[in-house]
């Protein structure tokens, strides 16, 4: 890995529109963030990514599908950031020259060989040098992960349950849209997994909850490198996941998986595990069925217990069934 090297100044413009004003912080992979400018006097986030040989492949694959995921459009998904190319020729890119193209291959899944083929291609092709990620800019959104700690500072167990059944309709909602096989990824059209919901991602927006990290990146591994990955990260990822998708097999069903264990771990402020369980403990656990729901109240539990089946066609039919199922659960 290379040394961090600054190379932009205030009042630089790394792609058309938006004009640099605070240098926030650099990183690893000659990472700089920026606060800047943009169209409209709307302030961004301006990561900027001097692109290494290690990420090359996983940052084409991601560019030339990002086109297809922003028609992926729905109240409760939180849209995804947009991303600028730089090669090494001068050219600044939003999208792949018309005539280049990536097939995809299954949503959620690896390229499979002929995309890798043709990724090689555009690599020599556009020999992309920088890359410019852009988001609104704007103080640390809330989440439910913080409304869980607000309920816990205010003397209550967890966020209540009538509140919770109301706050997840919407994400249930976005979770069943993309469910739907109807969106084209690059693979023709088929349903779109999630693969990691988790209270992190659940964003509070104003009075409704919307649903983050959709476009899920882990398909193109080499892109998620400049990444920060902690071990409450690794833990977050294991403990919210179906059986299936630890066994490299998500399917739909698997987002109603981890929103049931959402559920539950936002209503008892606990992971369904024993306390001090690893990461290899919660594999074994979640592999055999065995996730602890007893702290739920038992019509909550039932409710969950279904959504949680190993077997994912035991489950409830949508992520709405779920939580209209806990919604009678909750009833007197």
């Amino acid at each position: 890995m290379s040394s961090v090297r600054r190379k932009y100044h205030v009042g630089d413009q790394p792609v058309p529109g938006y004009r640099l004003a605070t240098l926030l912080e650099t990183g690893n992979w000659d990472m700089e963030y920026w606060e800047a400018e943009g169209p409209d006097d709307a302030q961004v986030l301006l990561t900027i990514i001097l692109v290494h040989k290690e990420i090359q492949e996983g940052l084409l694959g991601w560019f030339s599908v990002l086109p297809l995921y922003r028609r992926v459009v729905h109240h409760h998904l939180v849209s995804v950031p947009d991303l600028w190319l730089k090669t090494a020729d001068g050219r600044v890119l939003r999208e792949l020259p018309s005539g280049l193209a990536v097939r995809a291959g299954k949503p959620g899944s690896s390229p499979p060989a002929a995309a890798a083929t043709q990724l090689k291609m555009l690599i020599s092709e556009l020999n992309p040098v920088e890359a410019v990620e852009i988001e609104p800019l704007g103080t640390r959104p809330r989440t439910l992960r913080d409304r869980l700690r607000e309920c816990r500072e205010g003397g209550q167990r967890g966020i209540p349950g009538d509140e919770l059944v109301r706050v997840l309709e919407g994400p249930a909602k976005a979770l069943d849209f993309l469910h739907q096989p109807m969106h084209d990824l690059g693979a023709g059209l088929g349903p779109v997994v999630h693969g990691g919901i988790n209270p992190r991602n659940l964003v509070i927006a104003g009075s409704t909850v919307k649903v983050a990290d959709w476009a899920n990146l882990t398909k193109w591994k080499t892109f998620e490198v400049h990444r920060r990955v902690t071990p409450s990260a690794v833990v977050r990822g294991i403990a919210f996941s179906a059986p299936e998708a630890l066994a490299g097999t998500p399917g739909i069903a698997s987002d109603q998986y981890s929103l049931a264990v959402v559920y539950a771990a936002l209503r008892t402020s606990a992971l369904p595990y024993p306390k001090g369980a690893n990461p290899s403990d919660m594999m074994d656990l979640i592999r055999r069925g065995e996730l602890d729901f007893s702290k739920l109240p038992k019509p909550e539990r039932r409710v969950v217990s279904k959504a949680t089946a190993l077997d994912p066609e035991k489950r409830w039919p949508t992520c709405s069934y779920l939580v209209r199922a806990l919604g009678i659960a909750l009833s007197p």
